[in-house]
């Protein structure tokens, strides 16, 4: 490090040497609102148009089934439809088993299909490549603020951040694919097992339709998970490449979506190299947990720190 800047640093800051961030770094909350846009048009585009298209005919082969069996459903009590409904269908359960087979292959068919039309791949390369601006622009603005220095290109050159991207993006890829193979397996499920039991059209509906919405739910957690995981691993690599081993611990201050734990935690210094207990047993840094929007504010020794391509304000 240029002597001249050691001694700036010294005169600033009045000889002190471990130096909290005067800028606190700001979560991507724009770039989790494009993963959640995304997350939301898959679930319309790839399962909700599958399910337009093909309830209609379970709802058909179900009633079919029915007619066959000669069900008339005018049994006052429910439960008694229901066992009635139970043993009527099992007489043709076999025939109706290989028309639902049917429709759950051109609904897997359909998804498949529909993920060349999604552009996922170019969606998610597209807000890795935002997330990693909007770090960069972020740690200049902490490099600045506190220590006066004005951060060059060069700072960013190196493989990690090519690494991490395209790691990230294979990743997120298989988790958002994951979502309609599992809705599929569990609506199969749902299906199945409803008709066996002699649940009507309307509870089948009711089922279906809270699956999709556990979907939906989970399609938006995992926004908001990946994009502090993203934030985090970016945010560590920045402080320790410039020699700052320790951080303070933020919290997003949102009131009770705050874990506990991470509530304890925050303003505590922490060191990278020893992530302090969120739970027992489990250690973390901020942004690693599940769906944490914690930040770590970075703690410079300035007998430590390095930045190699530096321009003096």
């Amino acid at each position: 490090m240029d002597r001249s800047i050691q001694d700036e640093w010294k005169r600033r800051f009045h000889g002190k040497t471990l130096v909290e961030s005067k800028y606190t770094p700001k979560f991507p909350l724009s770039n989790e609102r494009e993963y959640l846009r995304l997350s939301s048009d898959l679930m319309s585009s790839v399962i909700m148009e599958s399910l337009k298209k093909h309830l209609p005919e379970i709802r058909t082969v179900i009633i079919e089934a029915d007619k066959e069996q000669h069900y008339d459903g005018k049994n006052s009590k429910k439960k008694e439809n229901m066992e009635s409904r139970k043993l009527q269908r099992f007489e043709q359960l076999d025939n109706t088993i290989i028309r639902f087979k049917a429709i759950f292959d051109e609904m897997e068919k359909d998804m498949k299909s529909s993920y060349g039309l999604f552009n996922l791949s170019k969606r998610l390369k597209d807000i890795a490549d935002s997330t990693e601006r909007f770090s960069k622009n972020e740690w200049k603005k902490v490099i600045n603020k506190t220590l006066g220095v004005n951060i060059l290109d060069d700072y960013y050159q190196g493989d990690f951040y090519k690494t991490t991207l395209k790691e990230w993006l294979q990743e997120n890829v298989n988790l958002i694919e994951s979502i309609p193979k599992e809705f599929l397996d569990e609506f199969k499920d749902t299906i199945y097992q409803g008709y066996i039991s002699g649940n009507t059209i309307t509870d089948l509906s009711k089922q279906v339709q809270e699956r999709y919405g556990v979907s939906k739910s989970k399609s938006r957690m995992l926004a908001r998970d990946q994009l502090g995981k993203l934030n985090a691993q970016i945010s560590q690599h920045q402080q320790q490449n410039v020699g700052s081993n320790k951080y303070k611990w933020k919290t997003a201050g949102d009131g009770n979506r705050v874990r506990k734990s991470h509530r304890k935690l925050n303003n505590e210094i922490c060191r990278w190299d020893d992530p302090p207990e969120v739970a027992q047993g489990r250690k973390c840094h901020p942004g690693e947990d599940y769906q944490c929007r914690c930040i770590a504010i970075p703690v410079f020794d300035l007998e430590q720190i390095n930045i190699g391509a530096v321009a003096v304000d």
